[in-house]
């Protein structure tokens, strides 16, 4: 069993650390699902279907990697991320909302 770097900081050094999981993961998931809505409009508008393919790649690659180093640093960590990925998802469904 081994022992992370995060899991011996001290406590207020592992809420910040968790924190700045947190607001990665709103970003990520503002960037993610932002370039997704631009890939639905790309989609239907008749655009570069290359272009709009390795869009959706990159997007996937980015997330898997960004989620990969987070279950590295623990489990609260990925958690972390994924709870922003999900804020910066509503985030996005709402300003969709409010548009359409």
């Amino acid at each position: 069993m081994s022992i992370s770097l995060v899991e011996i900081l001290p406590t207020g050094i592992q809420v910040l650390a968790i924190s700045g999981d947190l607001a990665a993961g709103i970003v990520l998931g503002l960037m993610y699902f932002g370039s997704l809505r631009w890939t639905v409009s790309q989609f239907t508008g008749g655009g570069g279907a290359v272009r709009t393919i390795a869009l959706m790649v990159l997007r996937f690659v980015i997330l898997g990697a960004v989620l990969t180093l987070a279950s590295l640093a623990g489990p609260l960590h990925l958690l972390a991320v994924t709870l922003g990925v999900f804020i910066g998802r509503s985030l996005i469904h709402r300003s969709t909302r409010e548009v359409t």
